[in-house]
């Protein structure tokens, strides 16, 4: 027989029967019409979806805690760090200040690790005594010099030399020679015997005592007749061998040898300068300048260059006209003469004086030394090219020239009264090489025109009288080069200084309120051409305004 299908719901409990007979179906029993009823479809918004956001929802959660809790854990554990790091840094610091004796350290067999100096001579017990009895006599050949010699041990060079491990170099050093103490700890011996206590300091006394120090050759002056320094001579100096000294004093100590006297040990001292390399002096240059007739301009040269003369700069040393004269007086002898005030010549004790000041400057600056204070006047002077003079004024204006040479150096002059002529000579050791020369070379830079006279009343005068007060003149302004020559051909130059003459008005006085007809005065022609016109006073040597 041929089965029957099976019916989707033969394996429900409910009864299978077709078509209208027998049981009523059970699609019939639920009222319906007949039709099969369909299971519902388990969509998104099913309760089997909802079960498994619930989950991942919960699994989320887990996973947050977990890095939360990580989280805290890595915190901690880095809070944990730093705070052992800084405990570590803190207790590197106090091992570095610690005071103490390090770990691993004994003397004599005694473990002074951690104690202070005070703690460990107490824990050893050993001090050095006095023993009155033995000495070591030092001597120079002339006098003797004891040194009182005590027995006993080396416990304090020893306790030295302990506080000294683990406390040289640096930071990382010091930590490294500490962590070997505490691996491969040391004991430091102490040794019995003989010491001079405080040697160091009894020879240093000593020494001070027995040196004598040398003394350099001294030149006393300048023999302008011949030429040469007066010197005085060296003193060769001696100065105790400490070292040898030392070391002979520890040899008796360790022989026990107090008997035999040690003799001083001295090294020569040379001096700086010998009377031999300073007696020599060579012309290192001169210039001459033509002075006047007027006697007491000449009386104020010569007493100026005669206290000049022979003067001597010792190497480093400045060379000042006014602090060697001091103020030029009457009391000193010198006369009135014309020199420079404010533009305007004036009758005053010392004038001249320029001259001498302006003469040994162009002698000073062809020597090759360095000219350290210089003053050009207000007026230019006649004996020297413009921009080379040199104005000295007491104590407002001075000369000055530094030795720049490696001897000492003099100043000497001559003065030929009768000639008229004065010369500066500069004698020592050559700074210039062989075949090597300084000059002077003066440019104009610019003039600046003479100004319009002016006028002062004078009612003694008559009408037209005119009285020139003082003469005016064109300003102008100069440089000087230093010309550097070798076998008279030019090498180099350098600007040296600069000099600047003001221009000034001439001054003339004058009777405005006179009328003509008044006094006696006849109004005079023009001169000629070749007239003398007016005469000025004779410039001399311009001391300066």
């Amino acid at each position: 027989m041929r089965a029957m299908p099976r019916s989707p719901y033969q394996n429900s409990n409910e009864p299978y029967t077709r078509g209208g007979s027998g049981t009523t179906s059970p699609a019939r029993r639920a009222g319906g019409n007949g039709r099969r009823r369909t299971p519902p479809k388990r969509g998104r918004g099913g309760r089997r979806r909802g079960r498994s956001g619930v989950a991942i929802v919960a699994v989320l959660l887990v996973l947050l805690a977990a890095v939360g809790v990580f989280a805290i854990v890595k915190i901690n554990q880095e809070k944990q760090e730093a705070e052992r790091l800084e405990m570590l840094a803190q207790e590197r610091e106090e091992l570095l200040a610690s005071e103490t004796y390090y770990e691993g350290i004994r003397v004599d067999g005694v473990d002074i690790s951690g104690m202070t100096r005070q703690e460990a001579e107490a824990a050893l017990g050993a001090q050095a005594s006095v023993d009155t009895g033995n000495q070591i006599t030092l001597t120079d050949g002339e006098q003797s010099y004891p040194l009182e010699v005590v027995s006993g041990n080396d416990l304090a060079a020893v306790l030295d030399e302990a506080y000294a491990l683990g406390r040289t170099g640096t930071e990382e050093e010091r930590l490294a020679q500490i962590e070997s103490l505490t691996l491969e700890p040391v004991d430091l011996p102490v040794t019995e015997g003989y010491s001079v206590l405080d040697l160091d300091a009894q020879l240093q006394a000593i020494k001070e005592q027995v040196d004598i120090p040398a003394v350099d050759a001294k030149v006393t002056g300048f023999d302008t007749s011949e030429k040469e320094f007066k010197v005085e001579n060296e003193v060769v100096g001696r100065e105790m061998d400490t070292a040898a000294v030392k070391n002979a004093v520890q040899a008796a100590l360790d022989n026990a040898d107090f008997a035999t006297p040690i003799a001083l040990s001295f090294q020569q001292v040379e001096p700086a300068y010998k009377a031999a390399d300073l007696t020599e002096a060579k012309l290192l240059a001169s210039f001459s300048t033509t002075t006047t007739s007027n006697s007491n301009r000449n009386t104020n040269i010569r007493l100026c260059s005669q206290a000049l003369s022979g003067q001597v700069v010792m190497p480093g040393e400045e060379f000042s006209i006014n602090n060697i004269t001091g103020e030029r007086t009457p009391a000193k002898g010198y006369m009135d003469a014309n020199v420079i005030k404010n533009g305007v010549y004036v009758e005053e004790p010392g004038g001249g004086v320029c001259q001498v000041s302006s003469t040994l400057f162009n002698a000073v600056v062809r020597a090759g030394f360095t000219i350290t204070e210089r003053h050009n006047h207000t007026i230019m002077s006649n004996y020297v090219n413009e921009s080379e003079d040199a104005a000295i004024d007491y104590p407002y204006k001075d000369f000055k020239f530094l030795n720049n040479s490696d001897g000492p150096a003099a100043v000497v002059f001559k003065f030929d009264e009768e000639n008229k002529k004065l010369t500066a000579y500069v004698y020592g050791t050559p700074i210039l090489g062989e075949g090597e020369t300084l000059d002077l070379e003066s440019k104009l830079i610019s003039e600046t025109p003479q100004p319009e006279p002016t006028y002062q009343e004078d009612p003694t005068l008559a009408y037209g009288e005119e009285l020139l007060i003082s003469e005016g003149r064109a300003g102008a302004k100069y440089e000087t080069y230093l010309i550097h020559l070798k076998d008279g051909k030019e090498v180099s130059r350098e600007l040296l200084h600069k000099s600047t003459y003001p221009a000034k008005a001439s001054v003339y006085a004058i009777n405005s309120a006179a009328v003509p007809g008044d006094g006696n005065f006849d109004v005079p022609e023009e001169p000629d051409a070749g007239g003398d016109g007016v005469l000025l006073p004779e410039e001399g040597a311009v001391p300066t305004e």
